[in-house]
């Protein structure tokens, strides 16, 4: 009966509105629009996509069940496991190869998403009219450290297999080619040199705001310890990979200037955030019943 009544006024009023309107498409009123941030930035849109990187990183941890980036990192040196009952094949596929069961393809997708965001919110960071030159480099040396932390988890994950080093291409022009390991590492390396010179020049308070599990680093100069920190990784990386002792001298150099303190407790660093508030995300390395994530004794 509903049917009957609703039915015939429904169809009235979508014929009403595609007579008077000629569509239904409507803009999204709730999400930022990408052809605003590209070509009308603002401050409030530009602060809005930067603290989205935050949530964007975070993703390689949500990727799939049991194919996040710690699961696979650890499963590949040895050094956990998840063990999911459900799916037992996940864990025995990583220890034999990369294949397109184990996670690494959905690391790869969610990874380049997050440093094309940032290379859209460095571009619109030079445009915006409304920021001051000092806010333009606090956008831009953050999303240039967050472009090498992202590179760096592809190069963890593809090891030799290399890794796309071309962030601001057209989405309609050919792929890019697939760079070396190597020059993938010195990529990472050199991005993090440019945020640090960045934020050296970025004043005191980012423009934008920053998860709680970046308590403590949520401005320019705290930023930086965190940018250093990442690039003494990169270093010894690029080091135990035949770069030597060069590698390995600047990998020093960027621990005296990295939040590092032997007296510390291991916990001190940035960390990814999750909650169950409406909108975030809960610890997927937390899943007490379908999969069982532990470290190797």
């Amino acid at each position: 009966m509903r049917w009957k009544i609703f039915g015939p006024a429904l169809f009235a009023g979508l014929m009403m509105a595609t007579g008077a309107c000629k569509t239904l498409d409507e803009p999204d009123l709730n999400a930022l629009s990408l052809t605003d941030l590209q070509k009308n930035p603002t401050a409030s849109g530009i602060a809005a996509a930067t603290t989205g990187l935050l949530r964007g990183s975070r993703t390689i941890e949500e990727v799939f069940v049991a194919q996040g980036f710690t699961e696979l990192t650890g499963e590949f040196g040895r050094e956990g496991y998840a063990l999911d009952k459900s799916a037992p094949l996940f864990t025995s596929d990583r220890l034999i190869d990369l294949g397109h069961s184990t996670g690494g393809d959905g690391v790869w997708s969610v990874v380049y998403r997050n440093i094309r965001q940032a290379a859209i919110v460095i571009n619109a960071a030079d445009g915006a009219t409304d920021f001051s030159a000092a806010q333009k480099n606090a956008v831009k040396g953050f999303a240039k450290t967050i472009q090498a932390l992202d590179l760096l988890m592809v190069v963890d994950i593809m090891d030799d297999a290399g890794a796309v080093t071309q962030f601001d291409v057209d989405p309609s022009a050919p792929l890019p080619p697939i760079d070396t390991r190597d020059n993938s590492l010195k990529k990472g390396s050199d991005l993090l040199d440019e945020g640090k010179t960045l934020l050296l020049a970025a004043g005191s308070s980012f423009p934008f705001s920053v998860s709680a599990g970046y308590a403590g680093f949520g401005a320019p100069g705290s930023f930086l310890t965190f940018n250093r920190a990442l690039k003494a990784r990169v270093e010894c990386y690029r080091g135990s990979l035949g770069g030597g002792a060069a590698n390995f001298t600047a990998a020093l150099t960027a621990l005296t200037e990295s939040f590092l303190d032997p007296t510390a407790p291991l916990s001190i660093g940035p960390a990814y955030s999750f909650s169950t508030n409406s909108g975030d995300a809960t610890n997927p390395m937390y899943v007490p019943v379908t999969v069982l994530v532990c470290a190797h004794p």
